[in-house]
């Protein structure tokens, strides 16, 4: 059931079935999550995030799936999953994101802008090599009509999810102020540099209250 709940997602949206669409979600990509072999499923709970203006949320997915960004053996479905990411970090990059730290490929710290650039360049690379094999155009295409969706809502879909913050983000990993708060709400202080750590805890966290907040991307 992971797979048609997944490629029903935006269907649902945009025919305003919108519990119908939260309920997909939230129990589809549990059994997607951190699976080399659900690829292109977390790729499209991505989009749904991006799509139904919750980027926090995907940022917390993205997050818990960059084991994925190393996945190999399976180039299409790799190429489906990138195409999600990038979908996400558009949104980001165009509300004014970009510097957002975002979590990546493993052994550096990446924002918005310079992941969104990295996924461009191997995805365009994967479907050029698809395209010149099969003698169409047909994977790149879908890959560019996925790319130049606009979000389908007006508001942030609810989503009925809270991820309370049990300790700060360390004020010294940061070069600012520490944020505190919750997935629903925080309080912002002056803008941090974003040198975020390869900690899971403080990256999501970090994540989620950025996107929630509307830092104003440098």
């Amino acid at each position: 059931p992971q797979v048609s709940q997944a490629r029903a997602l935006l269907p649902l949206l945009r025919l305003g079935r919108v519990d119908e669409a939260r309920s997909h979600h939230l129990a589809g990509y549990r059994r997607v999550r951190g699976n080399n072999g659900t690829q292109e499923e977390v790729g499209l709970h991505l989009e749904f995030c991006a799509l139904s203006r919750n980027e926090g949320r995907g940022l917390e997915i993205l997050a818990e799936n960059r084991p994925l960004f190393e996945a190999t053996g399976a180039p299409l479905s790799h190429l489906a999953f990138l195409t999600g990411v990038e979908v996400l970090l558009a949104r980001l990059v165009e509300d004014g994101h970009a510097d957002t730290p975002v979590a990546g490929p493993a052994g550096r710290v990446w924002t918005a802008r310079e992941l969104a650039a990295h996924v461009r360049t191997e995805a365009d690379r994967l479907s050029a090599a698809f395209d010149a094999r099969n003698g169409t155009s047909a994977v790149g295409d879908l890959r560019r009509a996925r790319l130049a969706q606009k979000p389908l809502l007006d508001a942030p879909l609810p989503l009925g999810l809270r991820t309370s913050v049990t300790r700060p983000v360390d004020a010294s990993t940061l070069g600012g102020t520490a944020v505190t708060g919750s997935a629903d709400g925080a309080t912002p202080g002056s803008a941090p540099a974003l040198d975020v750590p390869e900690d899971f805890v403080a990256l999501v966290t970090e994540a989620r209250n950025l996107a929630r907040i509307g830092h104003p991307g440098g």
